[in-house]
């Protein structure tokens, strides 16, 4: 998977994000903030590799959803209402990870 970076622009920040995935089967979103290229906000998404899935193949079994700039412009809006929410967000030069429920919702783990 490529780990290109990618640059976004969300309310009034510049943001670099690339995606990767790692050996435990999710898909990893890193979004750094402006020209910032450590402490990364990564994200964790779960993945459906349709090459390991063995089951009866039926309309709707399985659902495959892109990660677009438009849905990392979304996450990106998620994470920051979430750390002002913890009074954290103008102190997140930390590395701090995420993940996304199948249900879209996003947790601070």
């Amino acid at each position: 998977m490529k780990k290109k970076l990618r640059k976004i622009h969300v309310g009034v920040e510049d943001f670099h994000w690339a995606i990767s995935n790692d050996k435990e089967g999710y898909v990893m979103l890193r979004i750094y903030r402006g020209k910032q290229k450590n402490h990364p906000w990564i994200v964790r998404f779960n993945c459906q590799d349709p090459w390991l899935y063995f089951g009866e193949w039926s309309p709707g079994t399985v659902a495959f959803t892109p990660i677009t700039p438009g849905k990392v412009s979304d996450i990106i809006e998620k994470i920051q209402i979430l750390l002002e929410q913890r009074g954290i967000y103008k102190l997140s030069t930390s590395e701090m990870n995420f993940h996304i429920s199948k249900e879209e919702e996003l947790f601070l783990i």
